[in-house]
């Protein structure tokens, strides 16, 4: 793995991690895709900050792919399930992007930005 990306899957996971807590402290947060949360279909075309599930759930609901999989893989984790942060390259015409992708323990990879409207 490129040391960006061992860069990257560290902030994520802590990311997560920050989001696990929120969780806890504010229970009527929900999962991420019964939030009723919307992709940001022009994430590829700039770097949206990071942003937790309470900014996320208290703002407008718009996310992109690092939200939405922090988010999903905190909930999953307060669930009992063993979620991860996965990546993936994507190709953007002439650029290469990170997606983030959520990691289920029997190895299945869940694309949590197209279940929110990612095309």
């Amino acid at each position: 793995m490129p040391l960006d990306a061992v860069r990257l899957k560290g902030w994520l996971e802590q990311g997560a991690r920050d989001n696990e807590m929120l969780l806890a402290a504010f229970p009527e947060i929900p999962d991420p895709l019964a939030a009723g949360l919307r992709y940001d279909e022009r994430a590829y075309t700039r770097d949206l900050p990071m942003r937790d599930a309470l900014t996320i759930w208290r703002g407008n609901r718009v996310t992109e792919c690092k939200g939405v999989c922090m988010w999903r893989v905190a909930s999953l984790r307060r669930q009992g399930v063993a979620a991860k942060i996965r990546l993936a390259f994507l190709d953007q015409g002439t650029i290469r992007i990170w997606h983030v992708l959520t990691g289920m323990p029997d190895g299945r990879i869940e694309d949590t930005s197209q279940l929110i409207g990612m095309r």
